[in-house]
C-alpha cells in the first residue's frame, strides 16, 4: 500500500516543497514530458503510443516517491503524472516532424539541463527540510481508524486514476467513444468502492435511467460499438455518469431555487457535451435523424428530444422524492 501525505497546508505553494495541487516539482514534471515528446519524435513515432509511455513512466515514479516515503497528497501525484502528459502533448505541438535530429538533439540537451537545474534545486530544499524536521517514520503517522481510511481512499484515488487515465491515449486513438466510456467507468467504480452506500443508491437510480433510454432507443454509431445484447455500452455509461455527477454537484449546493438552477445547468452542460462530441470528435450515430430545434445537437426522434430536456430535472426530483442518500 502507498503512503501519501495527509494534507499539505497551501493547495498551491511557489516553492519547492509539497502543495496540496500544485508546487513547482510540477514544472519537473511537466520537463520530463517534453524530453520524453522529443525522443518520440527523433523516432517518428506517433503521439499516443508516446504519450502512454510519458504517462506511464510518470505513475512508476509517483510510485517510487511513495516507496521510498517521499510523500505528497495523492492529488498533486495524480497533478504530476498528467503534467508529464501535458509535456508530451506540448512536444508534439510545437516541435514538429519536420525539424531535424541534430535540431531535437539541441532542443533535447537545452531541456535536459534546465530539468537537471530545476531538480538540483528542488532536492537540495527537500534536503534541508529534512534535516530541520525529522518526523516519526510515516508508517507511525498513518496509525488510527481515520487515517488508516484516509489512506485507503487515496489509494484508491490513486490506482483509480492510474486505471482511467493511463488507457486514454490508446482508447482515444482506436475510438473517443471507447475512451470516454472507459474514463467514466473507471470514476463509477472507484468512487462506489470509497463511499459505497453513500453513491450507491443514485448509481443505481443513474443507471436505471440510462437503461430505459438505451433499451427504448438502439444506439449505433457511425465508429467503434460496444453492445451488451441491444444496448450500446457508450450512451449507457454516459448518461449513468452524468447523472450521477449532477447529483452530486446538485447535494453539495444550497441555494435557493436550486432544483430551477440545476435544469439550467444540466442542459447547458449537456448542450456542451452534445457539440463537443457530435463537432469535435465526430461522435455520431449512423441515421439521418433531424437535430433538436434545428441547433445542430441531438439527433434523433421525438422521444429522444423528450428524454434529454427532461432527464436531468427528472432524475433530481426522483431522487429528492425517494430520498437517496
Amino acid at each position: 500500500m502507498l503512503y501519501f501525505e495527509r494534507s499539505a497546508k497551501s493547495a498551491v505553494k511557489f516553492r519547492f516543497g509539497h502543495g496540496k495541487y500544485v508546487d513547482p516539482w510540477l514544472s519537473v514534471h511537466v520537463i520530463s514530458g517534453i524530453l520524453i515528446g522529443i525522443v518520440g519524435l527523433a523516432f517518428d513515432w506517433p503521439l499516443w503510443p508516446t504519450l502512454t509511455v510519458s504517462l506511464f513512466l510518470g505513475f512508476v515514479y509517483e510510485m517510487w516517491e511513495s516507496v521510498i516515503r517521499i510523500v505528497e497528497d495523492v492529488e498533486n501525484s495524480i497533478i504530476d503524472i498528467i503534467g508529464v502528459g501535458i509535456g508530451t502533448v506540448l512536444s508534439y505541438q510545437f516541435f514538429d516532424f519536420r525539424l531535424t535530429l541534430p535540431q531535437l538533439f539541441g532542443l533535447f540537451l537545452g531541456f535536459a539541463a534546465l530539468n537537471l537545474l530545476l531538480t538540483r534545486i528542488g532536492w537540495r530544499s527537500y534536503l534541508k527540510r529534512r534535516a530541520r524536521n525529522r518526523t516519526p517514520a510515516n508508517r507511525k503517522r498513518w496509525s488510527g481508524e481515520s487515517n488508516r481510511s484516509k489512506l485507503f481512499r487515496d489509494n484508491i484515488v490513486f490506482f483509480g486514476a492510474a486505471a482511467a487515465i493511463l488507457p486514454l491515449p490508446f482508447l482515444f486513438h482506436l475510438d473517443p467513444k471507447t475512451a470516454l466510456a472507459w474514463f467514466a467507468f473507471i470514476l463509477l467504480a472507484s468512487a462506489y468502492a470509497i463511499y459505497k452506500k453513500r453513491v450507491g443508491q443514485e448509481m443505481i437510480l443513474a443507471f436505471l435511467f440510462a437503461l430505459f433510454i438505451t433499451s427504448y432507443q438502439t444506439y449505433v454509431y457511425d465508429s467503434l460499438n460496444l453492445f451488451i445484447g441491444t444496448i450500446n455500452l457508450f450512451p449507457l455509461i454516459a448518461w449513468t455518469a452524468g447523472l450521477v455527477l449532477l447529483r452530486e454537484i446538485y447535494e453539495r449546493s444550497d441555494w435557493r431555487r436550486k432544483q430551477l438552477i440545476f435544469a439550467a445547468i444540466y442542459l447547458a452542460g449537456l448542450f456542451i457535451f452534445e457539440y463537443v462530441g457530435y463537432y469535435l470528435l465526430a461522435i455520431r450515430i449512423n441515421v439521418d435523424y433531424p437535430s433538436l430545434f434545428g441547433l445542430g445537437i441531438i439527433h434523433g426522434p421525438p422521444i429522444i428530444y423528450l428524454f434529454y430536456l427532461l432527464a436531468g430535472p427528472v432524475y433530481l426530483a426522483v431522487s429528492d422524492y425517494v430520498k437517496v442518500k
